[in-house]
């Protein structure tokens, strides 16, 4: 039937029955064995003569005057030359064949953060599947904009704050920096001047006074033995959580924590002399397994968020009996930088601290200073269990406040 496709004619048309527009040629309502109705244009490619059919879409999807527009678009495409079903083809081949955002993290992971062995890769992983992939994840990389980032951090701004958006715009910067060096079509979108803070901003200054180190202390006793320990351990040694999480009972001996270098940040083997507050702690664990505070020694230890929150509650219940405010938030990284203050406070030069925690130290010194000094770091860590052991009995009338914030 030839009529001019409307909603009235459409909503008229019955089953296998067709029109055909009397002023569009070529476009045509069609009812479907299903009962829907499909709006399609039929054509002749100019180039190959072939006779073409492309559907436009279905009667309630879009309407017969969404329908028409369409159809005057691709009849306007023919005249020019142009083949609509095939730059569909095109389209579609183009889209399958484009590398999602996904896919391009998956293989930063494989192909350079294991390759290169880089110690970040346990945080790099777990940024990119909580904060990248459920929000652009799903992207064609070639469509990622600037726009695209910023939006992006501004979400995790808004949910997480902007030192975790800071360090999401890093981890991809990485990654779309070394996926860049790797095609010839691909320019990162992230530039100079994203970042949400300063770099003095993000450098955390937090330590813990007397009275918060014991109230951390008893919170620890309440803990199972495994982790109290290991919160314990992290402040007597000023060690990285994640170096003291992965502590295995073959690195230790004669008193001595022997970190080597596959494990430790600086690709150096790590000495830490254990005090007699530390070998105490050791010889109150279980040896099963070769690990020593994961669970039941087969793994290292994991779940530190779980921990964190076990802590906070304890130190919440402990806190509130003498304050009004709840004790300031921390988090485990500050232990580290308390015991580096502790060791200033107790008199430890600052060239033994550092050695304790492990730094680089740089210029000349580091290059030409071979001296390996255990005796000096058995003295700064002994001076610091001293300090904590008198902490840990004390009943605070006044917070102490240190006077020294030391690099982390």
């Amino acid at each position: 039937m030839r009529a001019k496709i409307t909603k009235r004619s459409v909503d008229r048309l019955t089953v296998d029955a067709t029109i055909s527009d009397t002023e569009i040629r070529g476009f045509i309502a069609r009812g479907l064995p299903s009962g829907k109705i499909q709006y399609s244009i039929r054509y002749t490619d100019k180039l190959s003569g072939k006779r073409r059919w492309k559907t436009l879409g279905m009667h309630g999807e879009i309407t017969a005057d969404q329908a028409r527009t369409l159809a005057l678009k691709h009849v306007g495409a023919v005249a020019d030359g142009k083949d609509p079903v095939e730059e569909a083809r095109q389209e579609r081949a183009k889209r399958d064949n484009q590398r999602t955002v996904s896919s391009v993290l998956d293989d930063h992971i494989e192909k350079y953060v294991k390759v290169k062995r880089l110690r970040s890769e346990t945080e790099i992983v777990r940024v990119f599947e909580k904060y990248v992939k459920p929000r652009i994840g799903d992207m064609a990389i070639e469509d990622v904009r600037r726009s695209t980032i910023a939006h992006l951090i501004d979400e995790v701004v808004n949910e997480h704050g902007p030192i975790m958006a800071d360090r999401v715009r890093a981890h991809l910067s990485k990654c779309f920096n070394w996926y860049e060096t790797r095609t010839d079509e691909f320019v990162s979108p992230i530039v100079r001047g994203m970042a949400v803070t300063r770099s003095t901003e993000r450098a955390r200054t937090r330590t813990l006074n007397p009275e918060e180190i014991e109230t951390l202390w008893r919170a620890s006793n309440a803990l199972s033995d495994r982790s109290g320990a290991l919160v314990k351990m992290l402040l007597l040694t000023g060690q990285r959580i994640g170096e003291v999480g992965k502590m295995r009972w073959d690195e230790v001996s004669n008193a001595v924590w022997k970190i080597p270098a596959d494990k430790y940040k600086t690709g150096r083997e790590h000495v830490v002399p254990l005090t007699p507050a530390t070998c105490e702690l050791l010889d109150n664990l279980p040896m099963s397994g070769d690990y020593v505070f994961g669970r039941k020694g087969k793994t290292p230890y994991s779940g530190f968020s779980k921990l964190k929150k076990q802590l906070d509650r304890e130190i919440a219940s402990l806190w509130a009996d003498d304050h009004d405010a709840p004790m300031p938030h921390w988090v485990f990284h500050d232990l580290r930088r308390t015991a580096r203050s502790f060791m200033a406070a107790e008199g430890v030069p600052g060239e033994h601290a550092e050695r304790v925690l492990g730094h680089v130290i740089n210029g000349v010194e580091g290059v030409y200073n071979r001296h390996g000094y255990d005796l000096e770091k058995q003295a700064a860590l002994e001076a610091l269990a001293k300090s904590i052991d008198q902490i840990s009995r004390s009943t605070f009338d006044n917070v102490i406040t240190l006077g020294e914030t030391a690099s982390t």
